[in-house]
C-alpha cells in the first residue's frame, strides 16, 4: 500500500489500483478488460512460480542518517559530508517522518546567506510505502513518478527505512541470473 504523508499527520491511503492517482496526468486507472487480463496473467504467473513477492521491509535500508527539522543547514551538511546519501529523512523526536530532503537541496540552500533550518527546505508531501508493499509495485512507482526514494513507514507514520531504485536493482541482480 502506498500513501502520501503530510506534516499535518494526515495520510491519504492509496490502494494499488489507485496509487497512480498521485499525478492523474501520468497514468490512469486501467479499464475493466485490461484489469481482468492482468488478474488472469498474475494468477497464471503465480501458479507457475509458486513464489511469494518480495516486500519492502525485506530489502529496505534502515537509514542511520536522519535529520531533525530544527537542525541548521550548516550542521546538516556537516553530518552528511563524506557519506553516500542522497535522500535524508527528516524525523520528529518520536521517529515520525516529517519530510524528506535531498543532498542537492541541502547544498544549494546552504549557499544562501540566510540562516535556515532543515524544516525550511524539506519536502513535506512525501510518497511513502508500507513495510508490506510489494517491491514490484514500488519499482513501478519509481519509474512512473520519476522519484529517487520512497520512505517506508508504519501505519502511524513512524519511519522504518528507505528504498531507492538502486536497492531494487541490487536485489534483482542478487536473486536472478541475468544474462545480458
Amino acid at each position: 500500500m502506498f500513501f502520501v504523508t503530510r506534516t499535518s499527520g494526515v495520510q491519504d491511503r492509496l490502494s494499488k489500483e489507485n496509487s497512480w492517482k498521485i499525478d492523474a496526468n501520468k497514468r490512469s486507472k486501467p479499464d475493466k478488460d485490461e484489469e481482468e487480463n492482468q488478474k488472469y496473467k498474475v494468477l497464471k504467473d503465480a501458479k507457475k512460480k509458486k513464489k511469494t513477492a518480495l516486500i519492502a521491509k525485506e530489502i529496505m535500508n534502515k537509514s542511520d542518517i536522519t535529520l531533525p527539522p530544527e537542525m541548521s543547514l550548516e550542521d546538516a551538511k556537516k553530518l552528511i559530508a563524506g557519506k553516500s546519501v542522497w535522500h535524508i529523512p527528516v524525523l520528529s523526536r518520536e521517529g515520525i517522518l516529517m519530510g524528506l530532503i535531498t543532498d542537492r537541496e541541502l547544498h544549494a540552500a546552504n549557499n544562501s546567506k540566510e540562516k535556515k533550518t532543515v524544516r525550511d527546505i524539506m519536502a513535506t508531501t512525501v510518497l511513502c510505502a508500507s513495510p508490506e508493499a510489494e517491491v514490484k509495485s514500488i519499482a513501478e512507482v519509481f519509474f512512473e513518478q520519476k522519484i529517487g526514494a520512497i520512505p517506508i513507514v508504519d501505519s502511524n507514520s513512524k519511519f522504518m527505512g528507505i528504498l531507492t531504485p538502486s536497492d531494487v536493482l541490487r536485489t534483482i541482480v542478487k536473486i536472478t541470473s541475468l544474462d545480458i
